[in-house]
């Protein structure tokens, strides 16, 4: 990291932010102990999904943008990185981010770009490298490697971009410049490579149209992509299930206030319905685009009291939690947390229309029931549809499958019913490395086994 000091504004500021990829201590495991019911009040990261586009137009824009609070985590800072890589300026000061973009796509400087685990920016950067004229590499771990990027590589072909890669999976050599066109899409295997094509397409040299050919997963994604680019002066048009966006549009420098992140709120609301809690979240807009700020209602459904704040959302147990059917598809990165309360639920759960979480950090929706069941309660996986009938579950020691959301989802239980006991526990560092900190501050108790 490269730091300067302001004499002006008597701070310090990281300059052309070389990534602290965190490397987190080694917890081989860690032991949660019931302690009572779960009451806290507590402030969540901001939006890692808002945070992950926002960075990613204020790369491209003209001038300098201001995002934040950034949340501090692997996924970010790999975002970080790579917007630098590609040629942009970027400062940081404790939660906030400025960003002096490339301004134009032939700006961006080829280079080769890690994204670790980070599928969300793997789809966005790809998309992004077809800008520039000189080859840019794409890698990710290895469970990146194994996540679908096909749909994607033939769409930039489609507009122009040269993709080269073994079965059109990282490592990707991309090449501009990106032409524009028109291409086809599926929508059913994730969102994130419409928005990633989105996010490009101002800066193609056509038009670019680009047509959906299956039904899109998780909708309120692509929502917030738009919204976002509309902030900073870049309008998407949509007609007859396809997205229109005219060439020659330029992002502006804009001021992104993100919001709490939902899913790392989620497991504290959560606690709060599994223990006979009572829990606030600083700052959570239930009026969100993003669609697992709905998790709230989910728990309505469930029994729980969920009161609207002036600034913020509380969740209060009010006891028996009651099975629901729902259909999960425009919030599947809550799809484990809300896994956890069916297990202590009355009658059967059902989520649907969750397909596509086989293609996330692990297969969700089988390693989700897997896990279920190692607690003794009966979870079944469909080809779409999670199925679990609540009982009586007991401690097990839980596989995160390399997956941050299986840890931080299985916790809850643990704050309910002794010997849970998540392996891996570093593995959250992905999208929330507080989570455990957090977790002990507001009460719990836990120790590394």
């Amino acid at each position: 990291m490269l730091s300067t000091h302001d004499s002006r504004a008597g701070m310090t500021l990281t300059c052309r932010y070389r990534v602290q990829v965190f490397d987190f201590p080694i917890m081989s495991a860690i032991k949660l102990v019931p302690n009572g019911p779960f009451k806290a009040h507590i402030r969540v990261p901001g939006s890692k999904y808002q945070a992950n586009r926002a960075l990613i137009i204020a790369a491209l824009a003209q001038g300098q943008s201001r995002v934040g609070p950034v949340p501090d985590n692997d996924d970010i800072g790999r975002v970080l990185q790579g917007i630098t890589a590609l040629g942009a300026e970027v400062f940081k000061e404790d939660d906030e981010v400025r960003v002096s973009g490339v301004e134009r796509g032939a700006k961006l400087q080829g280079t080769e770009i890690n994204v670790n685990a980070s599928g969300t920016f793997a789809r966005f950067v790809s998309a992004v490298a077809a800008l520039g004229s000189k080859p840019i590499i794409i890698d990710g771990s290895a469970r990146m490697r194994q996540r679908p990027m096909a749909d994607l590589c033939a769409a930039l072909r489609a507009l122009g971009a040269r993709v080269e890669g073994q079965n059109d999976a990282l490592p990707l050599t991309i090449t501009g410049p990106l032409r524009g066109g028109e291409c086809a899409l599926p929508g059913h295997v994730s969102s994130q490579f419409l928005s990633a094509l989105l996010l490009a397409s101002p800066y193609a040299q056509q038009d670019t149209t680009i047509r959906l050919s299956s039904e899109l997963v998780s909708r309120p994604f692509v929502d917030m992509t738009i919204t976002l680019m509309a902030k900073a002066g870049v309008q998407v048009d949509e007609y007859d299930n396809a997205f229109f966006i005219s060439a020659g549009q330029r992002y502006q420098a804009q001021t992104f206030e993100l919001e709490a992140d939902p899913c790392s709120a989620s497991y504290f609301l959560a606690a709060a319905a599994v223990t006979a809690g009572d829990v606030t979240i600083e700052g959570y807009n239930l009026e969100s685009v993003q669609g697992e700020a709905q998790f709230p209602m989910l728990l309505d459904q469930m029994g729980c009291l969920v009161k609207r704040l002036p600034n913020g959302l509380r969740v209060m147990s009010t006891g028996k939690l009651r099975a629901v059917e729902m259909d999960m598809g425009n919030m599947p990165d809550v799809v484990q947390t809300a896994a956890i309360l069916a297990a202590f639920a009355e009658g059967t759960s059902r989520f649907t229309n969750i397909a596509h979480l086989i293609h996330k950090e692990s297969n969700r929706l089988h390693d989700t029931a897997t896990e279920l069941r190692k607690m003794g309660i009966d979870a079944q996986a469909t080809d779409d549809a999670l199925i679990v009938t609540g009982g009586q579950p007991k401690g097990a020691r839980i596989a995160t499958h390399d997956d941050h959301r299986q840890a931080m989802s299985f916790a809850v239980a643990g704050l309910q019913i002794p010997d849970v006991v998540i392996e891996d526990a570093e593995v959250v560092g992905k999208s929330f490395p507080q989570f455990w900190q957090v977790l002990r501050h507001a009460g719990a108790v836990w120790q590394e086994v």
